[in-house]
Parts: C-alpha cells; structure tokens; sequence
C-alpha cells in the first residue's frame, strides 16, 4: 500500500489492486509483484502533483538510488556488483511499465551474500586482539562514499568500524572501572567491550538479514520508486498495512 501521496492515490490503489491481494498476506505479495509495482507507476503518473516521466534517465536514477537505499554507508556491496547488474540500469522504467520485476530480485540475491561476508569479517575480526598500531581512522561519515573495489577493502573498513568501537566501548569501561572501587583487570574489560560490540552487530547483520525476504525487499525497492517523487511516500506490505492502519486508528 502507498501511503502520503494525495488520498486519492490511496483510494485508485484499492481500485488498482485485485481484491485477493488486498487481503493477502506477505507470500501472496510474491504472485503480484508486477501488479504491484505497474499500479504504483500509473497512480503516481496520474495523481503526482509534479510527475516526472519514466524513462532511462528515471531508471538510472532509481538504479543507483535502490544501491544507496539499502547500503547507505557503502559498506555492504562492492563496486563490481553495481557493474554486474548494469544491464539493469536504463530498464527499470520498462519494469514498471509492465516488462517484469527483475532487478530487486537480482540485488537482493547479491546483497543476501554480500551481508554474510561482512558478518564473517566482522566474526573474525572480534576473536583477535584490539589493533591499536594502525594509523588510519574511521570516517563516520560513509554516505555517498564509493562502494570498496574489492574484498580486501571492505574488510579493511570493518576493521576500522569495529575497532573503533572497540575502543570506544573499552574507553567508556576503563572511565567507570577507574571510579569503581573493586577494580577489574585490562584484560576483563578489553573481554567486556568485545561481547559488547558483539551483541550490537549482532543486532545489526540480524536486523539486515530480516530486511532481505523478498516481500521486504520488494517493499524497500517500491518505497526508493515512491520517494524519488515524494520522501514522505510509503509503500506497506499488507500485514504491515494493518498494523499501520490499526496504529492510526486505536482499534486492534
């Protein structure tokens, strides 16, 4: 479901979609992914208030926007995973006007892999001792960077997050362990703030991994189509749907 386009788009959208979709759940998605992004195409071409035209130059634009959705800080995907699906790039237009969806699929197909060798990195990178001879520092600062060339890069810019981290956990720990009166030893602390860092990207590959079913991945790649024309625009899986409706209205 779309949602914050003019509430007439919202109501040509139950017109739009067949009835078995409105109250199919998440698998029934899979059976109407074309349905699904062709009508969202149209109400935004008819209902927009300033539509733009879908054509190659749209299709790049989501081509490298669908990228940075999903990888904001560039640390995810490689370079060369862009260049293997270039083929894609000037043909997400004819996607949406009917010729298939292809391309999410694709992607997430490569970024399900691409989250798992970045776990691995990060896995490995906990079971060593903190690296404090480097002299490179982490830049906080990740978006809109390149994605790495290679491997070897991307594993290098985990291992300045997760030492950073690493360093900051354990900075916070030696302050409060310096005010305690029991005191624990370097080691025990340095212990301390990996588990902790641990949990927390955890959490983190955990919560990326959820996010590559492919009904979410389907709605995170029609929620980048609706917000190159609106950023306030969303698109809701159907249980996702009723939880939004039932949050609005107070009534479960």
């Amino acid at each position: 479901m779309l949602k914050s386009l003019p509430s007439q788009l919202f109501i040509l959208l139950l017109f739009l979609l067949p009835q078995s979709f409105l109250l199919a759940q998440k698998q029934e998605v899979k059976q109407n992914y074309q349905t699904i992004l062709f009508n969202a195409g149209k109400m935004i071409e008819m209902f927009h208030y300033e539509p733009k035209p879908f054509n190659d130059s749209f299709s790049s634009r989501l081509y490298h926007e669908y990228f940075r959705t999903l990888d904001p800080s560039s640390m995810i995907f490689l370079q060369s995973d862009l260049d293997q699906l270039r083929h894609f790039e000037f043909q997400l237009d004819d996607e949406i006007k009917g010729k298939g969806a292809q391309f999410f699929l694709s992607v997430n197909s490569i970024y399900l892999q691409r989250i798992h060798e970045a776990k691995e990195f990060c896995d490995d990178l906990l079971k060593m001792p903190i690296n404090t001879s480097s002299q490179k520092v982490y830049d906080g600062n990740r978006r809109n960077k390149p994605f790495p060339k290679n491997a070897d890069e991307k594993k290098e810019l985990w291992e300045l997050l997760i030492r950073y981290r690493l360093l900051n956990q354990l900075e916070d720990l030696i302050e409060a362990n310096n005010k305690d009166s029991v005191k624990v030893s370097e080691d025990s602390l340095e212990k301390r703030a990996r588990a902790l860092v641990t949990t927390i990207q955890e959490r983190y590959f955990n919560g990326l991994i959820k996010k590559t079913t492919e009904e979410e991945a389907f709605s995170s790649y029609v929620n980048t189509l609706t917000n190159l024309f609106d950023p306030h625009s969303s698109y809701f899986l159907p249980v996702d749907r009723r939880g939004f409706q039932e949050g609005m209205s107070g009534v479960y």
